[in-house]
């Protein structure tokens, strides 16, 4: 989150704090800008601390340029402070909500200073503030839909000068996508093939050949048991026969009768 000045600063949505990107610190300004995401029809809330309270301050919110409201923090005061709406009356409020930055040709909003449109700023000023029990109101057009809360009294503050500023530019995360100040996500890799669906192995660069997968360790298991078995009757079926004896010839010797040699 943005810090400058021994101040922290950070915008939330639903209790979470938003992403800050492209944080750039003009030290010569004592000013720190950076971009946030947003999102039509979502309550904000602008949250600060300061680390080293030496003095007492005050932050200054604006919205689009127009002032939305002030906070104080005393001497001493290490607490985080938030504002997040704009009081309409003595009990009634209007949160600050993201809303659609549209162009216009009413006349009204010549006054709207445009450079300011699609921020929300924080001015936080050295000042000396000092609890009042008297009562003011402040009548300006709301943000959101307006609610009840108690009204604690007016502030009196002697503004000196400004400590930091923080400049939260919002838009759309498709708008910071598309304009590269945030990063798009990474695609997906593509799932791990499953067994027995054919894979592409390279050849060439002008072929490919496919290779279907062999099949698995169960298929080989109950292949080997059904061979294991054809075996087996096999050699029953070779050990239920009669054996054969071979027929050994005998070779004929020659007879002598009266000195002639008779062959038959």
């Amino acid at each position: 989150m943005p810090e400058y000045a021994h101040f922290e600063v950070e915008i939330k949505v639903d209790d979470k704090v938003l992403q800050e990107y492209a944080i750039n610190v003009n030290d010569e300004a004592k000013t720190v800008t950076c971009w946030v995401p947003s999102e039509t029809g979502k309550a904000f809330a602008v949250w600060w601390k300061n680390f080293n309270p030496v003095t007492d301050t005050i932050g200054q919110v604006y919205l689009d340029g127009t002032k939305a409201g002030k906070k104080g923090l005393h001497k001493g005061q290490r607490r985080k402070v938030k504002k997040s709406y704009l009081r309409i009356s003595e009990t009634m409020v209007r949160p600050f909500v993201f809303s659609t930055l549209t162009l216009t040709d009413d006349d009204a909003h010549l006054d709207t200073p445009l450079n300011d449109l699609g921020e929300i700023k924080l001015a936080i000023s050295r000042c000396t503030v000092k609890p009042n029990s008297g009562k003011a109101l402040v009548h300006r057009a709301g943000f959101g839909d307006q609610y009840t809360r108690s009204y604690d009294g007016v502030v009196n503050y002697n503004k000196f000068e400004v400590l930091a500023t923080f400049i939260f530019k919002y838009r759309p995360l498709d708008f910071l996508q598309a304009n590269g100040i945030v990063p798009k996500p990474l695609p997906l890799e593509p799932k791990a093939q499953t067994r027995g669906k054919k894979r592409k192995r390279s050849v060439s660069r002008s072929e490919t050949l496919e290779i279907p997968d062999g099949p698995s360790d169960e298929e080989d298991a109950q292949r080997l048991k059904a061979l294991q078995a054809e075996i087996q009757q096999i050699e029953a079926r070779r050990a239920k026969r009669p054996k054969l004896i071979p027929e050994v010839k005998t070779e004929q010797k020659p007879i002598i009768i009266d000195g002639v040699i008779d062959l038959t």
